[in-house]
Order: C-alpha cells, then sequence, then structure tokens
C-alpha cells in the first residue's frame, strides 16, 4: 500500500509527500494487475465490468473487461450506468442531514404528519427512520400509494429508507430525485448519474447477467427492485469515485463519533491506512467503493455478472491497492451429465440458507430458494459432484448405504476462510430394517 500511493502521489502530485519516496509501481501498474488478475473469470463469462480510479485530483483512470451487453457486443465506457442499488442511502442521509441541519427536519416530528396513510405512523417520529429502528410493517408500506408491492418483502433497513426520502419529498414539497439531483449529483459533477424509481427503459444501462446453466452461458437477470431512497441511483463508475471523494472529504459526512460510519458504510483499517467502503448487489450486478486516507484514492468498481468473483472483487481489489498477491480462483470445469446425479432432486435444508429444493433442470439440476424467490442452475462437475456458479461453490453428493443422496456439503471457492456449506436432505422417509434371521 505504501509503495503504491507513494509512486501515485510522485506521479500525480510530486510534492505532496504524503506517502514514502522508495515507491515501485504506479497507477498503470494497478490497472494491469487488475486486468491480469480478472481477465480469466472474464474469458469464461463469469466476470464483467468497469473499475474506475483517482488520486486526488488527478485523471480517472478506467480498466474495463468484457461487455455492457453480451449478445449485442456492445462495450463499456465511462458513460455506462450501473443500478448502484443501496448506494443511494449515502445521498438519502446526506439530504436528511442538511433538512436537520436546517431545522426543515425534526427527529420528534410524528412521522404521521408526513405518513397519514402508512398504518402505525402513529406511533412512530422522524428520528425512528433516522435511528433505523425498522418498526414499519412491511405489510402496511404495500399497501400505501408511494412504494411497490414489493416493500411487502423489503427488509426493515430498505423500509426506513424509503420511508424516509418520502419524508424529505412532503417536508419539502419537491420530488425525491430532484432534490438529490440539485443538492448532490450536480454539485459532484455526477453528471452521468440520475435517480429513477424504475429500472426498465434507462439509455446507457448495462444489462445485468446470471450465469446459465452451461459453461459460457449467460441469461438476463430479473429487474432489481427499485425502493426509492435505499435504492433509485444509477452511476457511472467515474460518478461513484467522485462520490467516494465527497464522503472521504466529509462534503458528504457520515462519520460517527465512535468511528463508525453510516448509510452502510463501513470503516476499517490496514497497514496503517484507513479505508472507507460500500459494496451492494442489485440483482445482476453489484457495485462498490473504497475510499483510503491518507493519499486521496478513491476507487469504484460496477460489475454486471452476477457470478461467483462479484462477491469477492473488493477484497482483491484491497489486496490489489497494497501490492498484495491476489487473484480469483477459475471455476471447475463443466462435464456431460452422469444420469446418478439427478439422484439429488429433493427438499434440503441449510442453517444459512434455510429451506431449498432441488429440481430437474436445463442442462443438470436446479436450486430453487423460497426466501428470496430466486432460482440458480447448477452445472455438473464431475462424479457426484454439483458446481453453484453464481455463488462459486463445488456441491459434493453424500450417499448412505442404499445409496440416496442424504446430504450435499461445499465450500466457497471465494472464501479464504474455508467454512462449509451443508445442505441435508429433508424429504427421504427413514431405511427399512432388514428383517431379522
Amino acid at each position: 500500500m505504501r509503495r503504491l500511493f507513494a509512486c501515485l502521489v510522485l506521479v500525480l502530485t510530486p510534492c505532496s509527500g504524503l506517502f514514502t519516496a522508495h515507491a515501485q509501481i504506479d497507477p498503470s501498474t494497478l490497472a494491469v494487475r487488475l486486468e491480469s488478475a480478472l481477465a480469466p473469470v472474464t474469458e469464461t463469462h463469469d466476470f464483467s465490468g468497469v473499475i474506475a480510479f483517482r488520486i486526488g485530483d488527478g485523471p480517472i483512470q478506467l480498466v474495463s473487461l468484457g461487455y455492457a451487453d453480451w449478445q449485442s457486443g456492445a462495450r463499456f465506457s465511462g458513460e455506462t450506468r450501473f443500478p448502484a442499488g443501496a448506494i443511494t442511502r449515502t445521498l438519502t442521509r446526506a439530504m436528511a442531514d442538511r433538512m436537520l441541519e436546517a431545522g426543515t427536519l425534526h427527529p420528534d416530528t410524528p412521522l404521521s404528519r408526513y405518513l397519514p396513510d402508512l398504518a402505525g405512523a402513529e406511533a412512530l417520529a422522524v428520528g425512528d427512520l433516522l435511528d433505523r429502528t425498522g418498526r414499519i410493517d412491511p405489510a402496511a408500506a404495500a399497501r400505501t400509494a408511494w412504494l411497490p408491492d414489493a416493500a411487502a418483502q423489503a427488509s426493515p433497513i430498505e423500509l426506513d429508507e424509503a420511508a424516509l426520502a418520502r419524508v424529505i419529498e412532503i417536508a419539502r414539497n419537491a420530488r425525491f430525485e430532484t432534490l438529490i439531483a440539485s443538492r448532490f449529483l450536480g454539485p459532484l459533477d455526477m453528471d452521468n448519474s440520475l435517480i429513477l424509481d424504475r429500472h426498465a427503459g434507462l439509455n446507457g444501462l448495462a444489462t445485468g447477467y446470471t450465469p446459465g446453466p452451461r459453461p459460457l452461458d449467460l441469461r438476463p437477470a430479473s429487474d432489481p427492485v427499485v425502493l426509492p431512497g435505499h435504492d433509485g441511483l444509477y452511476a457511472t463508475a467515474p460518478d461513484l469515485v467522485r462520490l467516494g471523494q465527497a464522503v472521504l472529504e466529509r462534503r458528504i459526512d457520515l462519520f460517527q463519533a465512535d468511528g463508525r460510519m453510516r448509510a452502510g458504510w463501513q470503516a476499517g483499517q490496514r497497514e496503517g491506512y484507513a479505508h472507507y467502503a460500500i459494496s451492494v448487489a442489485p440483482s445482476g450486478y453489484r457495485t462498490g467503493i473504497i475510499a483510503l486516507s491518507p493519499g486521496e484514492f478513491v476507487l469504484a468498481y460496477a460489475v454486471n455478472i452476477e457470478s461467483y468473483p462479484a462477491e469477492a472483487v473488493h477484497t482483491l481489489i484491497l489486496d490489489l491497492i497494497f501490492n498484495a498477491d491476489a487473484d480469483l480462483p477459475v471455476r471447475p470445469a463443466t462435464v456431460a451429465l452422469d444420469p446418478s446425479l439427478l439422484q439429488a432432486a429433493g427438499r434440503y435444508h441449510s442453517a444459512v440458507l434455510g429451506s431449498l429444493e432441488m429440481v430437474q433442470g436445463e442442462g443438470g439440476l436446479d436450486i430453487i430458494l423460497p426466501q428470496s424467490g430466486r432460482r440458480d442452475y447448477l452445472t455438473p462437475a464431475g462424479p457426484d459432484r454439483l458446481f453453484w456458479r453464481r455463488i462459486g461453490t463445488e456441491l459434493v453428493l453424500e450417499r448412505d448405504e442404499s445409496g440416496r443422496v442424504v446430504r450435499l456439503t461445499g465450500r466457497r471457492l471465494t472464501d479464504a476462510a474455508g467454512r462449509a456449506i451443508t445442505l441435508e436432505r429433508t424429504d427421504l422417509p427413514p431405511l427399512e430394517a432388514e428383517p431379522a434371521d
């Protein structure tokens, strides 16, 4: 890290003296290392996206791999937009802070003053939204005119932020997206970004993908759900860098007295440097920001394939910034379907994932996750082996003495801790006891 930033400063701001003088790499080396680490998983259609980084007021550098649209072959550019999902909360919180400072918003004001159509609002105050108490009933939120039906499946944090955005609109008598654009997007030079309450139909939007059952197969992902205030920011990677700079320089102040951060940001330390980061994963995408101090170094990434490298890209990039050895494992090859693998079809339970079901599908087996409503492909990877490409896990079938599949176990390729995933079969009857002689 010290060597990287020393050289970044020597190249772009040679008199700053913020880092040690024995630098050995520069920004172009970081770009090359990013390309080298991500090229193998790009070739297997497991990674695609844009990485942008900048130090201080220097030029923003771009690294792009893959395609904005894999079907048409459309390339990425600095103006390609991605849904930034819960990064939107950064701007919602910043807008609320300005209103609190100006006295146009008060924590003690009853929530029912702004949201009379929200059942239960009479028992809440604006401060409950700011403190994220998560007391809004999802069913009640779904019955309002200002939230989509998907609010019934939303988390408490999502509902708090969506309700806060609506309060901001009413208190200021202006549309939320207009307020954010005029107060933040424009002043921060985020000229290619905007706030929307929908996903479809946006020009310049990268297509989001999820893995299909075949080795190079990609399928368009379902549109992300947009709950205004929690979601709704559509940004380019360079604009996310500009947002990260605003947070780092406290033009948007998310820092608390105890060192923690708000709006989903995390603070940490590494090799004497503080780093502030956020990472989110709307359906079919992953976007994130990493800001480091001292040095005013900010990096943003925007990915449009929801495959296993996307979950690990944040850690990979941090390692490369700090000049550590880092790469991503390449998934096992897909093999021809062995019919015996279909014996794994059935119902299972996982301590992490809850109840799930495996059913016969295209190319092998599909895994259905009722809690999230998603369906992922599992592909054959060898004798009694299936690969769950989206999360990067090779599942090994375990059988009882009669040959029945009773359990699947595995570990994520990108999990350095090596934590196991265990799926216990729940739909098998007990084995019949053998008759006594």
